[in-house]
């Protein structure tokens, strides 16, 4: 059925060097991020003149952090309304709802770093999430066959456990991001990037720090390659 397509997801990371958000010099690396089943379905529908799409991810714990956070496994469920607006481009409304299942509410966080003293630069405590939410508004321009503009704005909700053991209370932390990206489809069947850059926000106080739009230190570049075996 070329409308649904079942796979399974083998996702790598590649973290380039430089500093890290508590300005620390650090290496190259490159990890192996949570392997996952997705089922993708692309014909959910219409309403009017809105084509709906949707896909159901389950993740397991193959990444450092699910394995020193105690995650068992989470769900993702994606839901996107696609309104053309031409031939080739469109405008896409998506809800990405995320559900965990955590083997203990709080966990150590060790990419915290320490002073020559011993001590720890912020509480290396951290809770667990138990649910997450992320909604976008994205444009996808395309200027040929080959390239796309894809433009996106959108919000990201975080709600974590709280630990008796640790005295930690339970969070709900709102993020606001935007995305300025290319999607680049070269004439290779299976094979496609997205480069770009994001810049995300918190919208709570956070670590004593007041709201701060478009700081340079929130901002993450990334390619991302996505290849098709069979």
């Amino acid at each position: 059925n070329a409308d649904q397509k079942l796979s399974v997801r083998v996702p790598f990371l590649f973290n380039t060097a430089g500093q890290n958000a508590y300005g620390d010099q650090v290496k190259q690396d490159a990890e192996l991020s949570d392997i996952h089943i997705a089922y993708a379905n692309y014909d959910l529908g219409y309403i009017g003149d809105v084509d709906l799409a949707g896909n159901a991810k389950l993740y397991l714990p193959t990444s450092k952090y699910a394995e020193n956070s105690g995650m068992i496994a989470k769900l993702r469920l994606e839901m996107f309304f696609d309104y053309s607006i031409g031939r080739f481009s469109y405008i896409s409304y998506g809800i990405k709802p995320d559900f965990f299942w955590q083997s203990r509410t709080a966990s150590f966080n060790n990419d915290i770093p320490q002073y020559p003293d011993g001590n720890y630069v912020t509480d290396p405590r951290q809770t667990n999430k138990q649910a997450s939410l992320e909604q976008y508004l994205e444009v996808a321009a395309d200027i040929n066959k080959y390239f796309s503009f894809k433009p996106r704005i959108g919000l990201e909700e975080d709600w974590y456990h709280s630990s008796a053991v640790e005295q930690l209370e339970a969070r709900h932390v709102t993020k606001a991001f935007y995305q300025v990206a290319f999607a680049i489809r070269p004439p290779m069947r299976g094979l496609n990037f997205l480069v770009g850059a994001t810049n995300t926000t918190v919208l709570n106080s956070y670590r004593g720090k007041d709201i701060a739009f478009g700081q340079p230190e929130n901002t993450q570049y990334f390619l991302m390659t996505n290849a098709f075996l069979f």
